[in-house]
């Protein structure tokens, strides 16, 4: 095959690398049609979820931790969604309502929102594979015998 040919797992793969942006972008558009059909009411945790939709995206695509290049890239788009979204929605007068502590600007929540989600997206990105620590664990455990049973007796 030439060098021009795109297989099925590359067009597979190269969509796949795309899933962080665009989960990022449906929840930030889910974010600016609430915020379009009811401007007062405030949707406290939506720039977390846009924040943090990328890193789980990303993390979801490539099954696996991400390297440090890949948890920059995706702190950054995920944070830089949320604040456009956020400054577009303060523009046009659509994020309105009241916030956790009943006084203060709403922008000054969604940017600790922001930072709140930025962290979670850190942990996202960075945290061992689910049950890493279960498989090693499970090493140290009683020998098996040639049929696949334990040698030790069942104690009942």
């Amino acid at each position: 095959m030439g060098s021009g040919c795109v297989t099925k797992a590359d067009s597979s793969a190269s969509w796949r690398r795309h899933i962080g942006p665009i989960a990022s972008a449906v929840v930030a558009l889910v974010w600016v049609g609430l915020a379009a059909r009811r401007p007062a009411a405030h949707y406290h945790f939506a720039p977390l979820l846009v924040t943090v939709a990328w890193s789980y995206g990303r993390r979801w695509s490539l099954d696996r931790p991400l390297n440090r290049r890949e948890t920059l890239t995706s702190l950054a788009g995920g944070t830089t969604v949320a604040v456009g979204t956020g400054l577009a929605l303060q523009i046009t007068d659509r994020l309105e309502g009241v916030t956790f502590w009943h006084s203060g600007a709403v922008l000054t929540e969604v940017a600790m929102m922001i930072v709140l989600g930025a962290l979670w997206g850190l942990w996202v990105a960075r945290r061992p594979e689910p049950g890493a620590l279960l498989t090693r664990a499970d090493q140290h455990q009683r020998p098996v015998g040639a049929a696949g049973r334990s040698d030790a007796p069942d104690g009942g």
